[in-house]
């Protein structure tokens, strides 16, 4: 081996380094020398020559023993490095881990066990209880922490049952509907889906169309609540020329109505709303003056998917006035005879919501057996797997995925293999094909050997003749718990679906005293629904996982779990891999549908877009409105922004941050008014930004970023973490001890308002500079004036430039008094 670096804080030995990976050890690595290349450091040297090999853009790997392991498993996570867990006694049995990525706390002391390494018992009781019971049933778990404590093992296993009980407590509160005076509960006798709920359920609806009043039907999944309760009540105000009104957050759910009910998106009824027998409303315009001459003389107000609804309403990314449609739902339930709302999973927050309206409210809860359906649980990775293996095999899947993005995905790499795939999203659900399929799903699935479908495939559908041989629902953390679970009750023929969920979690605020302080509005009334909302949602999503798997065991499911193999890492790189193909087609035909817009002069929207031309045709328009530019202007990468998801909100913070005070006061008063977002929060936003963007000591887009103004503003952010949590931009793992966690929490500020920085050698040092064209792109897009002002200023600088390069090339008295001449001009211009 070779001696580099020697008598520095780098030194090291090495082999011939001609791999990519590069295991760094603090003894020999004889197990591997001959094979792999290998560096030897010193204990002291170690985090610096790990550093080194990161910064080379080598995987560099960890080697890790029973007596280091505790020493370097941090180490290496906090250099973004792998681990080789070193087994001496059986090295063909160690394990290589390229990226810590991914790894929970107990899989990592799980490998540091099996090479006799020393773990921190109440710590990996910790980590083993955070398994239970998605990935680990409770028994096994027990297994796990009585074999890994030994002596220890009596008081591992009373805090694992501890910290378990715990959960399934906590859990239970958040799910648990305070009762009152003004609460009048009564039960349902079915307990499943038949003959027997169908005939209650019937009479439920006669019985509570004759009284009136408030009421509340909570009945599980499946039971037909929509057919049985709904549709007769409606029908029977039909009949008796009584004025429904029928209200939902999604508009898949109102159009299966629209043979009883005119729908709010048609056209047709445009004047002639107080004409109305009976209307089907998303929630988001149930304000609107025009819809108001008929809501407000409604003698039955339904509500589907209650708590969705209120739940839709109180989010802080709703499109609308939410505050004035809050109060507008409040005067409907007050004033309507007979009020209706209906849902399989009755929440704490719609309660009280309608506790507001001051009437009694009738409260029927069901109780559901699920004895007979089996929920498999799995990572992403292996329901991934397991579905390519589906498609080989010609089964026909049924796929749920709470994120648009990764259903694109799956239907896309679905449609590759040869097969029919229908695709139900936001995006489609206007397409021949899925208005045919919401219709009639039983007759129309039969055409395709695969269904894919996103949130806006709800309760409106229920499939009840056996078609598809798998089912699927893969969730990202969009979703919360209840929507989750309807997500696997859509076809009532099956008996096992196989649930994934991402370990990956964008931690959202969730303590009560600053929720009230960055989200609390003037509006006491609102106030005191919504913030009890976010708390409990928060809480709810910060640990879905578990959550989820507790829900499942609470409801009765048969809950089983498959265990990941390493064909599963194949099927995640493959998706990964779609997505991208799938985001490149996305650009590709937004641009062409930007070029058909100007040739033919068409910069009129389509409503609801009904194929994907026109959906290509509505993006282009959409962002060039977003990003300020003409559709003529419009460029691969404006796309690309636009169509990333984030791309809106990161230019939002970009003008909480860039624009002066006019402007920014202008743009907050639109957004309030136009998408709900709370004028507090952009506020909030801007207060952090321009301090942050002081403290790094950025003006102009082009400065370089010093180690000493990065640590400050990285230690500034850290300190903000829990507004930045708030606000989306951080997550809870933003830190600043390390070089690595400095400019990892820097990047991420630097991203949220859509710029970046680059490493660039300056007067012979390695420095960080932001990028001077992501800097002008994002104010281009939010501040014409501005950008104009500073690229005319570097047009000019350029211009001087040129001059003098010119001046110093020529070789004569004549250009050495120009030069001077010149150089004066730029010390008075500048």
């Amino acid at each position: 081996m070779n001696i580099l670096y020697k008598n520095t804080k780098l030194e090291h030995r090495a082999n011939e380094i001609n791999t990519k990976y590069v295991f760094i050890s603090t003894a020999k690595a004889e197990a591997i020398a001959n094979d792999y290349s290998v560096v030897v450091a010193k204990a002291e040297n170690f985090e610096n020559v790990v550093k080194l090999q990161v910064e080379s853009g080598r995987i560099a790997i960890v080697c890790i023993t029973a007596e280091t392991y505790a020493e370097l498993i941090e180490l290496a996570r906090a250099c973004k490095a792998g681990v080789l867990f070193v087994s001496e006694s059986a090295p063909s049995e160690s394990v290589c881990l390229a990226s810590l990525a991914g790894y929970s706390n107990y899989e990592l002391d799980k490998f540091a066990a099996e090479i006799g390494a020393q773990i921190e018992i109440k710590r990996f009781v910790m980590s083993v209880a955070r398994e239970v019971p998605f990935s680990l049933s409770r028994a096994d778990a027990q297994k796990i922490i009585g074999e890994a404590a030994g002596h220890e093992s009596e008081s591992a296993l009373e805090l694992l049952d501890k910290v378990l009980d715990n959960a399934i407590i906590g859990f239970q509160r958040l799910k648990k509907v305070a009762m009152s005076d003004q609460i009048v509960t009564s039960k349902l006798s079915a307990t499943r889906p038949g003959s027997e709920a169908t005939a209650e359920l019937l009479a439920c609806a006669n019985r509570i169309y004759d009284e009136g009043g408030v009421h509340v039907l909570e009945a599980g999944l499946g039971f037909g609540k929509t057919q049985h309760a709904i549709r007769p009540i409606l029908l029977k105000a039909k009949a008796d020329g009584k004025k429904t009104t029928l209200l939902t957050h999604r508009v898949s759910i109102s159009g299966s109505f629209d043979d009883i009910c005119a729908q709010y998106s048609d056209t047709k009824i445009i004047g002639n709303e107080d004409k109305l027998e009976s209307l089907a409303l998303v929630v988001n315009s149930a304000n609107q003056q025009r819809f108001q001459v008929h809501t407000e003389q409604s003698d039955v107000l339904i509500i589907d998917e209650g708590s969705q609804v209120i739940a839709h309403i109180l989010q802080k990314g709703f499109k609308g006035n939410r505050r004035g449609v809050f109060h507008e739902l409040v005067k409907l339930i007050k004033s309507a005879r007979l009020v209706l709302i209906a849902d399989a999973f009755i929440s704490d927050i719609l309660v009280k919501f309608l506790a507001l309206a001051g009437r009694e409210i009738n409260f029927m809860r069901g109780r559901v057996d699920n004895s007979q359906n089996e929920i498999a649980l799995s990572e992403i990775a292996t329901a991934q797997r397991m579905i390519i293996e589906n498609i080989a095999t010609s089964l026909k899947p049924m796929i749920g995925l709470d994120s648009k993005k990764e259903a694109e995905a799956m239907a896309s790499y679905i449609e590759k293999r040869g097969k029919r795939v229908l695709l139900v999203t936001q995006t489609t659900r206007r397409y021949p094909a899925v208005v045919a399929f919401f219709k009639n799903p039983n007759t129309e699935m039969k055409k395709y050997d695969a269904l894919v479908y996103s949130p806006s495939m709800q309760s409106s559908i229920s499939i009840v003749e056996k078609h598809f041989d798998t089912h699927y629902c893969l969730f990202f953390g969009v979703i919360g718990v209840d929507d989750a679970k309807q997500f696997t009750r859509r076809d009532r023929t099956n008996r096992k679906v196989v649930v994934g969920v991402s370990r990956q979690v964008r931690q959202q605020l969730d303590k009560a005293d600053l929720i009230d302080e960055f989200f609390a509005s003037d509006d006491y009334v609102f106030d005191s629904i919504a913030l009890s909302f976010y708390k409990v949602d928060a809480r709810e999503k910060n640990n879905f996982r578990t959550n989820l798997a507790i829900s499942f065991e609470s409801d009765g499911y048969k809950v089983t779990r498959v265990k990941p193999i390493a064909a599963d890492e194949i099927a995640a790189m493959t998706f990964n891999g779609e997505k991208r193909a799938v985001k490149e087609y996305v650009v590709k035909e937004t641009m062409k549908a930007a070029q058909v817009i100007v040739r033919a002069a068409d910069f009129d929207e389509f409503i609801e877009p009904e194929s994907e031309v026109q959906r290509f045709h509505n993006d282009a328009l959409k962002a060039s409105r977003a990003l300020n530019k003409q559709v003529s202007q419009l460029d691969d990468d404006d796309i690309t922004l636009y169509k990333e998801g984030v791309g809106v909100v990161t230019l939002m913070n970009a003008r909480c941050c860039l624009l002066n005070d006019a402007n920014f006061h202008s743009f907050a008063e639109q957004t309030e008014s136009e998408r709900g977002r709370d004028y507090k929060d952009l506020a909030g936003r801007r207060v952090f930004f321009l301090k942050f963007m002081s403290v790094i000591g950025v003006v102009n887009g082009d400065e370089i970023l010093t180690d000493s103004a990065m640590k400050k503003a990285a230690e500034f952010a850290v300190k903000s973490k829990d507004s930045l949590i708030g606000y989306g931009i951080l997550t809870k793992n933003a830190k600043c001890k390390t070089t690595n966690e400095i400019s990892a929490t820097v990047n991420a500020v630097l991203k949220s308002i859509g710029f970046s920085k680059s490493r660039v050698k300056s007067d012979g040092e390695w420095v960080y500079r932001l990028s001077k064209p992501a800097f002008l792109r994002v104010i281009s897009y939010i501040d014409k004036g501005r950008y104009d002002e500073l690229t005319r200023t570097n047009r000019k600088q350029a211009s001087v430039q040129q001059k003098f390069d010119y001046l110093v090339s020529a070789n004569s008295l004549t250009a050495y008094r120009e030069i001077h001449r010149e150089r004066a001009i730029s010390i008075n211009i500048t």
